[in-house]
């Protein structure tokens, strides 16, 4: 079913037809083209194959365009993974100064406005997390920059799930 706004438009422009081509890639369905045709340009069998053609033509353009974005986001991620090992390989590197950069870098990778790195709290390691390093978007109050204004994450709070699976988690903290 057609909104009412596109029946209307549809009846008083006089157009007779309107046909929808899927835009699949590889029996993915990316999406769908619709040509209208007026009362006095009804399709041919040769459209029909234009536009076949046409809406293959289109949505190889668009997996393309996803892949190619895909690639630009895995290239930032590698960049910054390589510039965390380049930077460990070329000097002994403090611990903090080894978290920092991974905040640093992790942040600009996945285009975040926190990264958090908690370590095992040295005096109770079975107990909980403490923050190492913190860093912030530039649009973020700096005083949620330092590590002290983090909470330690004790292991049977809810935000401990993710610190005793093997799997990524994503979780919803409120």
């Amino acid at each position: 079913d057609l909104p009412s706004e596109t029946e209307q438009w549809l009846k008083a422009d006089s157009s007779a037809s309107m046909v929808f081509f899927p835009l699949t890639y590889q029996e993915k369905l990316l999406g769908s083209l619709g040509v209208i045709y007026h009362a006095t340009a009804q399709p041919e069998k040769s459209d029909a194959s234009l536009l076949k053609a046409y809406t293959e033509q289109v949505a190889v353009l668009i997996e393309h365009a996803r892949l190619y974005q895909s690639t630009r986001e895995h290239q930032k991620f590698s960049n910054a993974l390589a510039n965390i090992a380049s930077r460990l390989n070329s000097a002994a590197v403090e611990t903090h100064e080894i978290s920092r950069l991974i905040c640093e870098e992790g942040l600009s990778a996945l285009q975040a406005d926190f990264m958090l790195f908690y370590v095992c709290d040295v005096r109770n390691p079975q107990q909980q997390l403490v923050p190492l390093c913190v860093h912030v978007a530039n649009h973020i109050a700096e005083s949620l920059a330092t590590p002290a204004n983090w909470p330690a994450i004790h292991m049977n709070e809810y935000e401990a799930q993710a610190l005793h699976s093997l799997q990524p988690m994503l979780l919803y903290i409120p």
